[in-house]
């Protein structure tokens, strides 16, 4: 049947997903229209009772320095310095 055919096809690609964390330093020229479809995308997620929970914040070099940082400080608490100091490093690439 096809409803099942459906959720096999999701269980799939949501059982197969992984976190890729090899990042480009330079964005691509139509990175643009490509944020642009991966947020029309994101409002699709589910919500709760319609309540469309959504913020989209493009932050600009400060705020991704700040935002890395406090990340960096929260993985130091809990895994010690050295691991947050190396996290620190890999996202401010």
């Amino acid at each position: 049947d096809e409803e099942s055919g459906n959720s096999i096809d999701f269980d799939s690609i949501l059982q197969s997903r992984r976190t890729i964390n090899d990042f480009h330093p330079q964005l691509p020229d139509n990175w643009e229209d490509m944020l642009q479809k991966a947020i029309q995308s994101a409002m699709f997620a589910p919500n709760h009772k319609r309540t469309e929970p959504w913020r989209f914040h493009l932050l600009g070099k400060e705020a991704i320095r700040k935002v890395c940082q406090l990340n960096a400080s929260i993985v130091s608490e809990k895994k010690g310095e050295k691991a947050g100091e190396k996290k620190l490093e890999r996202w401010l690439q």
